[in-house]
């Protein structure tokens, strides 16, 4: 088994899979049978794009839509480019910087990118060219888990980002108004 999935799969076996109200649990079901149906169709589908599928989580024995997060490995990524807003990562190997770039940017949608690597100027320059809202450089920004953290979007996956101030002022047509100084040249 290849050290990442191995390293993937071992995490999630550890996490808690339980009720979302549970203070032990580290994830919770998802939130309707609809959304739960699409993500198990969606699995399935990656498997018929040619994806070892690998579920270690263990599930409880509560009544819910509770999913196993999921990890797919190997499908084609140029067909695996669907968001699917679940606990499923596709994971693609890769045989250089511009076949992780066409990967990456199949999609014209992007809410968040992360790129890592041991060269942090080659992943940066990476991670310039990939067209997401938001791309992160060997690491993860805690602070899009706090209630009030803002996000930006890209694409049709929706308009403006998160967070309750800026949910409002998607509505409210805000602009931005600025003077320039009469000493710069026109």
């Amino acid at each position: 088994m290849h050290p990442l999935r191995e390293a993937l799969a071992e995490r999630i076996a550890r996490l808690r899979i339980g009720h979302s109200l549970d203070e032990e649990s580290d994830l919770g079901p998802i939130s309707n049978e609809p959304h739960h149906r699409t993500l198990i169709q969606r699995i399935e589908d990656l498997r018929g794009l040619g994806a070892e599928i690998d579920q270690p989580g263990e599930l409880p024995g509560l009544a819910g839509f509770f999913l196993s997060p999921t990890l797919a490995i190997g499908s084609d990524p140029d067909r695996t480019t669907a968001e699917l807003f679940g606990p499923v990562v596709s994971v693609h190997g890769v045989d250089s910087d511009e076949d992780a770039l066409r990967a990456a940017n199949a999609h014209p949608s992007g809410l968040d990118a992360y790129v890592f690597g041991t060269d942090t100027d080659r992943a940066i320059a990476i991670g310039a060219r990939v067209m997401s809202g938001e791309v992160r450089v060997n690491g993860a920004k805690l602070a899009d888990l706090g209630d009030g953290s803002a996000q930006s979007f890209w694409g049709p996956s929706g308009i403006g980002g998160h967070g309750p101030a800026e949910s409002v002022r998607v509505f409210c047509g805000d602009r931005v108004v600025g003077v320039d100084s009469p000493d710069l040249p026109l």
